[in-house]
């Protein structure tokens, strides 16, 4: 990504990454990010305390409910 500031690049340099705010509607900014991440390589986990499934994705209820280490956590409410 051209410009892209270094706390970012440094950020996605991570591969496992939670979106807190994931949503069951269909065109969210969550959404999209979710998507982006996973399109771009990153393993992503969904997180919504309100849904069981997000994008075709398992979805958690927070946090500490995923399965793995996360290397970071988008929150997008």
């Amino acid at each position: 990504m051209k410009n892209t500031p270094e706390s970012v690049a440094l950020f996605l340099e991570g591969k496992r990454i939670a979106v807190a705010g994931a949503s069951r509607q269909k065109g969210q900014a969550a959404n999209a990010i979710l998507e982006r991440l996973a399109e771009t390589g990153h393993e992503v986990f969904p997180v919504n305390p309100n849904a069981s499934h997000v994008a075709g994705r398992n979805c958690y209820p927070d946090l500490a409910a995923i399965p793995r280490e996360r290397d970071g956590v988008v929150i997008a409410t």
